[in-house]
């Protein structure tokens, strides 16, 4: 029997939940887009396989308490659109950075915004997090404007450079505090 360590967690709209093997074909449609993997630390998939041992091994980390990526579901269909987690930088007991990435036919409809913000506030109210953190390269205004219409605010202090794809890229950083801060 499955120990469930995050409970799923909705807005009626998007759903953030455990990623399961039920979620292969979803996920390896996500993760074999090559617009969807352009700025993230990882090449697109190619193989099905690859990813049903991501899944598996994201099953071991969430067995652990662990949740560095957790499926964006869309309620009206039930499908896996994205994924939304934490990275391991900036990881405290106190603070957090987020990461996502969306699918692209899911772009411009106002769904990342709404996961960021539903797990932003999971991150605040129930892990008692004081910071979250979030970056996107500089060529990705996009996910920037997703950052600011979810509350968060540009913070320099955040920025920074990082080599993805063998290409130095400059990180643009955000954050949210929480409101007791």
């Amino acid at each position: 029997m499955k120990t469930e360590f995050f409970h799923k967690i909705t807005d009626g709209t998007v759903s953030i939940r455990e990623l399961d093997l039920k979620d292969l074909d979803d996920y390896y449609e996500l993760l074999s887009n090559k617009n969807v993997c352009h700025f993230m630390g990882f090449d697109e998939y190619s193989d099905p396989e690859a990813v049903k041992k991501l899944l598996l091994k994201l099953q071991g980390d969430y067995a652990d308490g662990l949740i560095f990526q957790l499926g964006i579901e869309f309620c009206e269909n039930r499908k896996i659109i994205g994924f939304i987690g934490l990275s391991k930088y900036d990881l405290t007991p106190t603070t957090a950075q987020v990461v996502y990435a969306l699918s692209e036919q899911y772009w411009h409809q106002g769904l990342m915004t709404k996961a960021l913000r539903l797990f932003a506030d999971y991150l605040l109210e129930v892990q008692k997090k004081e910071i979250i953190i979030a970056t996107h390269v500089a060529e990705n205004v996009n996910s920037g404007k997703v950052m600011l219409k979810a509350g968060f605010l540009r913070d320099p202090n955040y920025d920074r450079m990082m080599m993805i794809k063998g290409i130095n890229r400059q990180l643009i950083g955000y954050s949210l505090r929480n409101k007791g801060e």
